[in-house]
């Protein structure tokens, strides 16, 4: 492993290549996840990275917004947008693709990009909902 030390950009996008490798059958089983879990573990990423992670492969009526992003409810909305910027700058396909990448690599980022856009889409339109 010391081989990858200090790159876990590098090692989220293997963890994120797996993730598409077990819902190649449109599910993530349970058996997949707990080994996928343990991959995480020992590629040093916390339970709740690992969450992060896990969230973003989900099928959308799934997904926990602030899972997939990574945050907790109780963020601003300039911490959010700041964060958001920041997850979804990580991974531009078209700078993949240039770089001479698999195009599967570069779907996996398109994928990625499409659940971080969304759940950033959907917690701010709940936050603009008048309570009550």
């Amino acid at each position: 492993m010391t081989v990858f030390d200090g790159n876990r950009r590098l090692l989220e996008d293997v963890l994120d290549g797996l993730f598409h490798i077990a819902k190649a059958d449109e599910e993530v089983h349970r058996q997949e996840e707990q080994f996928l879990g343990e991959v995480a573990k020992r590629f040093g990423f916390t339970v709740g990275e690992f969450n992060s992670i896990k969230a973003r492969h989900l099928g959308a009526a799934k997904r926990n917004p602030y899972d997939v992003l990574g945050v907790k409810p109780s963020i601003s909305d300039e911490e959010l947008e700041r964060h958001y910027l920041m997850l979804i700058a990580d991974d531009d396909a078209e700078q993949l693709i240039a770089r001479g990448v698999p195009m599967e690599f570069a779907i996996i980022a398109i994928e990625k990009r499409a659940a971080l856009s969304e759940a950033y889409d959907k917690i701010m339109e709940e936050r603009s909902q008048p309570v009550g």
